[in-house]
């Protein structure tokens, strides 16, 4: 929409019609009106008047005019500044970064802007639609199952029926209220529906139906106590964080959604537990003979393998002395770091979930995640390790 002022001329002018024309957000073609009054000033009566120019005048018309001006710009630098925020405790998908540093995970720096687009967008171009993780209806679903931030990771697990406290930061408060809603899924590659996100809104401990909260002002942290349901248990929820911010005098608001991957667990021990490494059965094969090698016969070479021949070997037997677990380990590197690097000819690297992770789903996840950067591969995350190669 080109709009034309006849008050403004020049480049005043210019800054009016670009304000309008260009700007997505609401906010910028105000700055670009308060831009506009402080180059070029406009006239009312025919009495030429400069923002700027605030003295004391005869003319009660130049005194309002002033005032208005002033009005103008003070609420330029008001509309200015929208809400933006982020979960951090559990944190969102697009804030792993900075939580588990040096993790590997995907870093956005734009992780307090999850507005769908922001608000022009949801609202003239998408009718007020969303993505269910906070991208834009229209636009790549990168939070999304698939997309570049949902690596399926479990951020926090925590007991059916517990309280828990939710963190949100908010670099920029405008009031409004907090939702969240919760949806089991047990599947990474799954994308979870409004519909099922809608059937599990989570209420506030301690105040049964009440699902909304109000933040106070504070720009910073705001530290939310959450029930969760206590029939639900599952390997794989999705938590979601809806902002709508009260930025706006009637009519559609600013809206901020976000997910986290969480567990909720029978037993009350399994609770955010320390992930602890598993060691690989080739890493530093070499080094140390297992545990359990006290019943062996002294023949037996201590390194352990990915497989071992046999369990019942006679010491006379000869027949399986091609796969003695000396070949395995000579053909088996390993970095500095202690992970495998590389596998004998017949051998492929694979990787799998460890510690907490074990089990759920993880193994997949690891191999997509980390390919052939089998030196990037994070202890208490993943493990890489030596199998068999299948042919057919």
């Amino acid at each position: 929409m080109l709009t034309y002022i006849p008050a403004f001329t020049g480049a005043g002018s210019f800054l009016v019609a670009a304000g309008f024309v260009s700007c997505e957000k609401k906010y910028l073609a105000v700055m670009f009106l308060c831009l506009a009054l402080t180059m070029n000033g406009f006239t009312i009566a025919e009495f030429p008047v400069n923002h700027i120019d605030v003295a004391p005048k005869k003319s009660s018309s130049l005194e309002m005019v002033s005032e208005i001006t002033i009005a103008l710009s003070v609420s330029c630098l008001l509309i200015s500044v929208s809400g933006h925020g982020r979960m951090i405790d559990p944190p969102q998908r697009s804030s792993l970064w900075r939580v588990f540093k040096g993790q590997g995970f995907e870093p956005n720096y734009n992780d307090n802007e999850l507005f769908c687009g922001g608000f022009a967008r949801q609202y003239f171009q998408n009718d007020g639609k969303c993505g269910t993780c906070g991208d834009p209806y229209d636009g790549e679903r990168k939070n999304e199952a698939g997309g570049i931030y949902a690596t399926g990771f479990i951020a926090r697990r925590y007991q059916k029926g517990q309280d828990i406290e939710v963190e949100i930061q908010l670099t920029a408060n405008h009031f409004g209220s907090f939702v969240f809603k919760i949806c089991p899924n047990n599947d990474i590659t799954t994308q979870v529906s409004h519909e099922c996100l809608d059937q599990n809104v989570l209420e506030l401990a301690g105040q049964p139906d009440e699902t909304r909260y109000k933040p106070n002002s504070v720009i910073g942290s705001q530290y939310v106590k959450l029930a969760l349901p206590a029939d639900m248990t599952y390997k794989q929820c999705v938590l979601q964080w809806h902002y709508t911010a009260g930025n706006n005098h009637n009519g559609p608001q600013e809206t901020f959604i976000t997910f986290a991957d969480i567990a909720i667990d029978d037993d009350a021990n399994s609770i955010n537990p320390t992930p602890v490494t598993s060691k690989s059965p080739t890493t530093k094969a070499s080094t140390q003979p297992p545990p359990t090698t006290t019943t062996k016969s002294t023949t037996q070479k201590s390194l352990t393998t990915t497989k071992k021949p046999t369990t019942t070997k006679s010491t006379t037997t000869s027949t399986p002395s091609t796969n003695k677990p000396t070949t395995k380990a000579s053909s088996t590197t390993t970095s500095s770091t202690g992970h495998v690097t590389s596998c004998k000819a017949d051998e492929v690297i694979d990787f799998i979930g460890v510690g907490v992770y074990a089990g759920l789903g993880y193994e997949r996840w690891c191999n997509t995640y980390y390919g052939d950067q089998h030196a990037a591969c994070s202890p208490n995350l993943c493990q890489c390790r030596c199998i068999q190669m299948v042919t057919c």
